[in-house]
């Protein structure tokens, strides 16, 4: 079922399709919100967990402009958004050394051994990023999402959105490299 036709079935009450819906966009759903929330599990999956509730009764306000699932994406976005800005200035979002990895592949023993130490690194320095370029890498490398997608998620021009990885990019290619480590393209 698309999630047009889930957010449909919702609409009407119906518990399953909410279901289907939940387990099909949870995880990437908490990928995009630790972009915004800085690896904090915890605060990612109760901005997650806000957005699902909002779903649940807003369902019926979805009218069909752009995709169900920008559409999800930026209640969920705005939710994620709605606890930073609840925090004391200041505060720590994440313990650094307890980073949080988002890929979704399961490559063999070798490839995952690789990925997991690249990873560790790009993963450590997600930190240096703004929020926003965070959040643009996180869904593009993490979530596979096409720029468009990441523009109507987003809710920012698909413009900015390159320009955002251009610049997100060209940043942790250059920390990599002052660690010694290389970068292909």
């Amino acid at each position: 079922m698309t999630n047009e036709a889930l957010l449909a079935a919702i609409a009407a009450g119906n518990r399953q399709a909410f279901d289907q819906l939940y387990r099909q966009m949870y995880p990437a759903l908490v990928a995009q919100c630790l972009a915004i929330l800085g690896q904090d599990l915890p605060l990612a999956e109760d901005a997650v967990d806000e957005a699902f509730v909002d779903i649940w009764r807003r369902a019926n306000t979805f009218d069909g402009r752009g995709s169900a699932s920008g559409w999800i994406r930026r209640i969920a976005r705005n939710k994620a958004i709605d606890l930073l800005r609840k925090l004391p200035a200041g505060e720590a979002l994440s313990d650094p050394g307890e980073l949080v990895s988002w890929r979704d592949e399961s490559p063999g023993p070798e490839d995952a051994a690789l990925c997991a130490d690249q990873d560790r690194h790009v993963l450590a320095l997600l930190d240096c990023l703004s929020a926003d370029h965070r959040e643009v890498v996180v869904l593009h490398y993490y979530s596979n999402m096409r720029l468009g997608e990441i523009a109507e998620a987003t809710g920012t021009a698909e413009g900015t959105v390159k320009s955002r990885l251009f610049h997100a990019r060209k940043l942790l290619r250059e920390r990599l490299e002052r660690r010694g480590i290389g970068v292909a393209g």
